[in-house]
């Protein structure tokens, strides 16, 4: 038991790599593809808070590579997370609000962090991801926050507003339980081969 208690700190941090390169990938695919699209349709479209939050995953990545290495493993996945929920904020707001296209992406961080933190982690973070997304969609429909930059002219009524943050935060948790609970199913049917594997020996 304290060999694997010892592994799984090897394992997380391996874990964080991956989530840091796949970070960097995703941005850099989004942004080469808005590239793509302004060349083909010949239209200028306002692309610059891509080139940003490109930048800051470069930034986050350099955290994870030197400061990071030092830290306890689940205190920098938490902090990694907390910061992907920040990206995915700010390109949903700047692609269009509450009708952007990369909503999923709340999905895919709420879910990664149920493969690295399990149950208690995903519960954490898809909490931080609605109170993110919520502020975000209440601030825009009060015209307390300027429109987005790529944002449809559509009036948002009570209802709808209502409506679709119930669905989405429905959405955040649904993926979190679900996703916690095969990634814990794993976790138990690795350790069960490993104490078969034991015994065998």
């Amino acid at each position: 038991a304290s060999r694997r208690l010892r592994a799984m700190p090897d394992t997380l941090r391996r874990s964080l790599a991956w989530l840091t390169t796949t970070r960097i990938a995703v941005l850099c695919l989004i942004c080469l593809s808005a590239i793509l699209v302004q060349a083909g349709a010949g239209v200028h479209i306002e692309i610059t808070f891509l080139y940003a939050l490109t930048v800051a995953s470069v930034l986050l990545a350099l955290f994870h590579w030197t400061v990071g290495r030092h830290l306890n493993p689940t205190l920098s996945a938490y902090l990694q997370l907390f910061a992907d929920v920040g990206i995915a904020t700010v390109l949903v707001y700047s692609s269009g609000g509450p009708d952007s296209v990369f909503n999923f992406l709340y999905l895919v961080v709420i879910g990664a962090s149920a493969f690295l933190l399990y149950r208690t982690g995903a519960v954490i973070i898809a909490t931080v991801a609605a109170v993110l997304y919520g502020s975000m969609v209440q601030l825009l429909a009060y015209e307390i926050l300027p429109p987005a930059p790529l944002a449809q002219a559509t009036e948002w009524s009570t209802a709808r507003i209502r409506f679709d943050l119930a669905i989405t935060v429905a959405g955040f948790y649904g993926v979190a339980f679900m996703v916690s609970y095969l990634s814990e199913k794993l976790l138990a049917a690795r350790i069960e081969l490993e104490l078969r594997q034991r015994a065998l020996h």
